[in-house]
């Protein structure tokens, strides 16, 4: 297999004077060309809307991972811009909170042995809530 990809690599050209005229001109015109709905794929503002709220119920699901393998019980407190008592390796943490708006929480409460409370609001345009208990995700109306 390595090899097959060693022989076609030498077919691979460098992107030619056209291909980086058209790149540069779908970056600067691809803001206005979402506004009316012409970007690739059907791509909309509703469509980067739905996935940053559904990126944000994954990052509340990765965080419960963390919370439950913490021990027999869940943190008393929890560090809304940190994530430091589940000592989680740096790049997952950033990779949770960057979902977020200002790439934190909203609120963290420990309810009972084992149950929590989580609130973070997803980086759409609206700034959805989110809460997260030991039942799963839910998106709060407000």
């Amino acid at each position: 297999m390595v090899r097959l990809a060693t022989q076609l690599a030498r077919y691979e050209r460098p992107p030619g004077f056209l291909e980086n005229l058209e790149r540069g001109l779908l970056r600067f015109c691809d803001p206005v060309l979402r506004l009316v709905g012409l970007a690739p794929g059907g791509f909309s503002l509703n469509a980067l809307d739905f996935a940053r709220r559904t990126a944000a119920a994954t990052a509340l699901r990765d965080l419960a991972k963390y919370l439950e393998a913490v021990g027999d019980d869940v943190p008393d407190t929890l560090n809304l811009t940190g994530l430091e008592e589940l000592q989680v390796a740096p790049q997952i943490r950033e990779r949770i909170l960057g979902q977020f708006a200002g790439r934190m929480l909203e609120s963290y409460r420990k309810t009972g042995r084992n149950r929590y409370l989580v609130r973070a609001r997803a980086r759409d345009a609206a700034q959805t809530l989110f809460e997260l208990t030991p039942q799963g995700v839910r998106e709060i109306p407000e």
